[in-house]
């Protein structure tokens, strides 16, 4: 049987009550949102640790279809510790979706690739048949090459900024060229493939990226370059850096020199 697990004393009695805590270990009447993250298993095995070691109450936020909204990693690590799970049904018709966002990142920041993953998963609800040509489906092709989220950002806007990247994160992606897209990508992943410790570093991309958008910058010339003499590439840390070693490398016997 529910029951509400707390009791209201003194110190509440003005308080108003808006809902009821209830226990149970009757794992199976919860679900994980199709829309949220995916697990972090590294994140439930701290919490197991941290549980074993001290027991502290937590409550799980659900919604009227049990589906959790709030605290599917505690969850998970109460379920494997087999102890009890405190929660509370939330009945409000906010928008769920954003509703995982902001406690995800309450509780543990999302990362852009969090960010990604939830994204992918919305298209492919709301477009079954056709997600794979969806704007965050084809950003993700672009991180299976290996491209940093940064330049990714770059050859979608041109340009990037934090006002960029949160356009991004809130599901507002777009990108108008998916063609130049795709080549963009190849040509950095052939980039890599000569050097994939120094030509997937973000701030190399970035720099190539840059350098690439100028009209008296040959790509293939440069790319044929670095093919043909790899060991002429050196590592830096900065995108300034890698310009100079970039315009270095394009300028060596070459009669179209750039500046």
């Amino acid at each position: 049987m529910l029951k509400n697990i707390f009791k209201k004393d003194n110190l509440a009695l003005d308080d108003e009550v808006v809902g009821v805590v209830y226990r149970t270990r009757d794992y199976s009447k919860f679900k994980f949102s199709k829309n949220n993250r995916n697990l972090n298993v590294s994140q439930v095995a701290r919490l197991v640790k941290s549980m074993t070691e001290k027991v502290i109450t937590t409550i799980i936020t659900v919604n009227d279809n049990m589906e959790i909204k709030d605290g599917q990693h505690r969850f998970e690590s109460l379920k494997q510790l087999k102890k009890d799970v405190n929660y509370f049904v939330d009945y409000t018709k906010d928008d769920n979706q954003d509703f995982m966002i902001i406690s995800n990142n309450n509780s543990k920041n999302w990362v852009n690739d969090d960010y990604l993953q939830f994204h992918l998963k919305k298209e492919e609800q709301k477009h079954p048949f056709n997600y794979n040509s969806m704007p965050y489906h084809i950003f993700q092709q672009g991180r299976d090459r290996g491209i940093s989220f940064g330049s990714l950002i770059k050859l979608v806007y041109n340009y990037e900024n934090k006002n960029l990247r949160d356009g991004f994160r809130s599901g507002n992606l777009t990108i108008n060229d998916n063609k130049d897209f795709f080549e963009k990508c190849d040509y950095l992943k052939r980039a890599m493939n000569v050097n994939g410790q120094i030509c997937k570093h973000r701030c190399f991309q970035s720099a190539l990226i840059n350098l690439l958008r100028r009209a008296d910058f040959d790509g293939e010339y440069f790319l044929r370059k670095i093919e043909k003499d790899p060991y002429l590439l050196e590592t830096h840390s900065t995108i300034t850096g890698f310009e100079s070693v970039i315009k270095k490398i394009y300028n060596h016997r070459n009669k179209n020199k750039i500046s």
